[in-house]
């Protein structure tokens, strides 16, 4: 068999070049799976059936892949591990025999596991073939060599009176031409010598007067035009075998230039698949292309002309959510320039990332560029959280011009993608952090992060969620998140000591904002007895601290009590007293801003042990003058309940005890004044409350 096509473009020659697409049969980055079929062969209406050795998961398979990539097979792949191939499903149009590939895809080891095996599927003994009517009644066959042309023998019964002819399979390619008288029913049949035939019985080729053929099957045709890139195409032509010198010529030429294409570029390397590759020379305009060949009988066969379908820019804005595909409309309605009635439809197809292709309902192209807008609410279902591919395909139909002769067609634009995982929205600019609590009962604190949202930002995008970070080291480590219609975001750990924070955003797009500059809370602790002391750090990114006030609090309902007292700026720490607060004295701090923004933020809450404020002095001289005589314990008395104070010598003996919260220890032992010296002490309060604590210390003896 000799094909022959030729190419041209304004007297330009356009290298052949291979394109980029992985088959996923010999993609080296999968994990390799493994099956085996119940038959290397299957005839139509028999069942096949997979028998799967891979120790992978989630199996799925696809019985007739044809090189799709991984998400349009992941699309179209089932769980069945069986099927049938029939005259619909597998020959749409001719030959009637085929070899298909099966494509096993899964997961192994954390990734995509793929295998192929080959099946030739026979709808009968007919060879691989093509045949036409030339003039009145000439019958002119062609049976090219093919790997599915394996037969032995080639029968051709041209019926009643007229001797039948054998080839073998040493003649391939062969061409036999025969003047039939017409209508004539003719068959072509293909013979083993020992393999037994067990596909169904060839079906006769009923052949009639050229004027009255409606229908030529292999009549030439560009089936599929697809730009795989802008600047790459792929062209599936289909059509009779030829032999010189009745072969084929591709022209290809800028759209509106068929009538001027000077004399074509040989293309050579042309496989059997009939998948041409060409090169566009420039991707903003569009080409058209058709393939011709003299017949036999001296008249042209001409296929329809289908012309690329360039998609030119897929835009997606960052700060809205609508996505606007432009491309150059196809001339549906026109062939080789002149009006052409035709039932034709335009899709558009989007792909998630990680699904099958979305089909959206047809859509008719207007204007000098064809254009629409995808919203993430509307019903086409764009959902700008995925990276989103687009293409487009015009589906043409119709008949030949000039001619009865139906075609089908489609030509595929290229692939355009948009991904919003690069997008950085800005981040929000005023920010404060301070503790918040309940204001009766003992208070469950956090600190909290307030800001306020910039609503006038060009940012479009509805946020879907604020997110609030703690900076450890220079990094950012997520705290928690809040719903887009609050205005903080709380830290959930307790208070213990004093935070950098930064908020950021998520958009509805799942787009992360830029985080804000940093705000910092302010930290209360006690040091001992009665003194406070807070943290330096600004709770304001805005504006700077005006005074402090620190606030005295119920040790029972935690509401403020007393009067304020102000602190100025510059000064981190205040000396409180204790009141009559039972067990804890509870205090935080006020820190007031000189914005109109907020006003004050809190502290936490510091809470002294009233313990902590039972003291014993360090010496005593009992020389009874009056003066510090007597060692005792110093403090709220009246809040004891039970007391137990004792006092040991240097050698551990007891020399003193009491459980007189009242009575001190005057320095005699045994009575007599015992020696002057270090002496260890130890109390054990149970106040009224219920609290225990234990002090100890040491005291000198002076005399």
């Amino acid at each position: 068999m000799t094909l022959r096509l030729c190419f041209c473009i304004l007297c330009c020659f356009l290298p052949f070049l291979g394109l980029g697409q992985t088959d996923l049969c010999t993609d080296t980055r999968n994990e390799a799976g493994g099956f085996n079929l119940s038959s290397p062969e299957i005839c139509v209406g028999s069942l096949l059936s997979i028998i799967n050795q891979s120790s992978g998961t989630d199996i799925k398979y696809v019985f007739d892949y044809k090189g799709e990539n991984l998400e349009s097979a992941s699309g179209i792949a089932s769980n069945n591990t069986s099927f049938t191939y029939t005259l619909a499903n597998t020959f749409p149009t001719q030959p009637f025999q085929k070899e298909i590939t099966i494509l096993q895809l899964g997961k192994k080891n954390g990734k995509t596991m793929a295998a192929c095996k080959k099946v030739i599927v026979r709808s009968s003994n007919e060879p691989i073939m093509s045949w036409d009517v030339c003039g009145i009644n000439r019958f002119d066959l062609v049976i090219p060599s093919h790997p599915l042309n394996d037969y032995d023998t080639y029968d051709i019964n041209f019926g009643p009176g007229i001797p039948a002819i054998t080839k073998t399979k040493a003649d391939l390619p062969f061409k036999v031409s025969q003047v039939l008288p017409v209508p004539r029913n003719v068959s072509i049949t293909g013979k083993y010598t020992i393999r037994p035939q067990t596909c169904p019985a060839i079906k006769n080729i009923l052949v009639t007067n050229i004027a009255a053929t409606i229908t030529r099957p292999y009549h030439a045709n560009i089936d599929r035009l697809e730009l795989i890139t802008k600047s790459k195409a792929e062209l599936t032509f289909t059509g009779a075998y030829t032999t010189a010198p009745n072969d084929y010529t591709l022209y290809g030429y800028l759209k509106g230039n068929h009538a001027i294409t000077p004399k074509p570029i040989d293309i050579r390397a042309i496989t059997e698949s009939r998948k041409i590759e060409v090169t566009i020379p420039d991707p903003t305009k569009i080409y058209c292309f058709y393939a011709q060949r003299t017949r036999s009988c001296g008249t042209t066969e001409r296929s329809i002309e289908i012309c690329t379908h360039p998609l030119v820019s897929v835009v997606s804005p960052p700060n809205i959510t609508t996505t606007t595909l432009s491309w150059n409309p196809y001339d549906n309605n026109r062939m080789f320039g002149t009006a052409h009635n035709a039932n034709n439809s335009q899709r558009y197809f989007r792909t998630k990332f990680d699904n099958p292709p979305v089909t959206i309902p047809n859509v008719k192209a207007a204007g000098a560029f064809g254009h629409v807008d995808f919203n993430s609410t509307a019903a086409n279902g764009y959902d700008c959280k995925f990276k989103n591919c687009y293409r487009l395909e015009m589906n043409l139909s119709g008949r030949i011009p000039g001619t009865q002769i139906p075609y089908k067609a489609v030509s595929v634009s290229n692939t355009e993608c948009s991904d919003r995982f690069s997008i950085v929205p800005p981040g929000i600019t005023k920010l404060w952090a301070g503790a918040e609590y309940e204001s009766a009962g003992p208070p469950d604190e956090n600190f909290k992060v307030d800001f306020k949202p910039v609503t006038t930002s060009p940012w479009a995008v509805p946020k879907n969620r604020w997110v609030l970070y703690r900076m450890e080291a220079g990094l950012p480590i997520r705290l928690d998140s809040a719903a887009s219609t609050q205005s903080f975001v709380r830290d959930p750990r307790v208070p213990n000591m004093s935070s950098e924070y930064k908020i950021g955003y998520v958009d509805r797009c799942e787009s992360r904002s830029a985080l804000s500059p940093s705000v910092f809370s302010v930290y209360l602790d006690h040091k001992g007895g009665s003194t406070i002391f807070w943290t330096q750090n600004s709770p304001f990114n805005f504006g700077s601290i005006l005074y402090y006030e620190v606030i005295t609090l119920n040790d029972s309902t935690y509401a403020e009590t007393g009067t304020p007292k102000k602190i100025l700026k510059g000064n981190y720490k205040d000396l409180v007293s204790l009141g009559d607060a039972k067990d804890f004295a509870p205090f935080y701090v006020k820190i007031y801003s000189d914005s109109t923004l907020v006003t004050f933020v809190r502290t936490n809450i510091t809470k002294i042990p009233v313990a902590l404020n039972f003291y014993a002095p360090t010496a005593f001289s009992p020389n009874q003058d009056g003066v510090n005589d007597e060692f005792l314990l110093f403090g709220p008395k009246s809040k004891i309940d039970q007391y137990s104070f004792k006092i040991y010598d240097r050698f551990g003996s007891l020399v003193f005890e009491t459980t007189d919260k009242n009575a001190g220890w005057d320095g005699t032992y045994k009575n007599k004044l015992a020696d002057q010296g270090t002496y260890s002490w130890r109390v054990i309060l149970k106040l009224k409350s219920g609290l225990i604590f234990k002090k100890s210390g040491t005291v000198n003896l002076l005399k």
